[in-house]
């Protein structure tokens, strides 16, 4: 029952259902130019369970869908969901849980930094607008993740290696 379709399909939900609830309750701080969107905390979760990164792209979209712009929905949707695949991919690959945390988290920090800004473009003067947005994003993803991710990470690892 541990690997079930079931259960993975109620994960993907819960992970979705959790990136929305969490984005929109701390909608101030989850969109715009500088964002501290909590919910890329989740980003970890395709390290102990692959299906999350579906969880987290259909997540994704709807609270750009809610809360942001349509370019939003296109872009920090294909980044989310390129990230949870490369971070999937990760998981699988490296065994060490320290390492795998460190360069699964790689994924989701550089692509939101470098794409997600691009939505912003329209609002900023160019490339140096670009580039202000990049670094704030990119803060806010590796506060995010760097922080609450690593919480999230070792609390599921512990819980996880208790069923075995």
């Amino acid at each position: 029952m541990k690997n079930s379709k079931s259960l993975m399909i109620a994960r993907m939900g819960i992970t979705a259902t959790l990136y929305v609830l969490t984005t929109v309750v701390f909608a101030p701080i989850s969109v715009g130019p500088v964002q501290f969107r909590i919910s890329e905390a989740l980003c970890i979760l395709p390290l102990v369970f692959p299906e999350c990164a579906i969880g987290l792209t259909i997540g994704c979209i709807i609270s750009n869908l809610a809360l942001s712009t349509p370019l939003d929905v296109l872009i920090g949707g294909f980044a989310t969901f390129v990230s949870g695949l490369l971070t999937l991919w990760i998981g699988l690959k490296i065994k060490n849980d320290v390492i795998k945390l460190i360069v699964g988290a790689l994924p989701p920090i550089l692509i939101n930094a470098l794409l997600v800004p691009l939505t912003f473009l329209v609002f900023t003067d160019g490339f140096v607008g670009y580039a202000i947005n990049v670094s704030t994003v990119f803060i806010g993803q590796l506060t995010t993740i760097g922080t609450l991710g690593t919480l999230i990470y070792f609390s599921l690892l512990k819980h996880k290696n208790k069923g075995k």
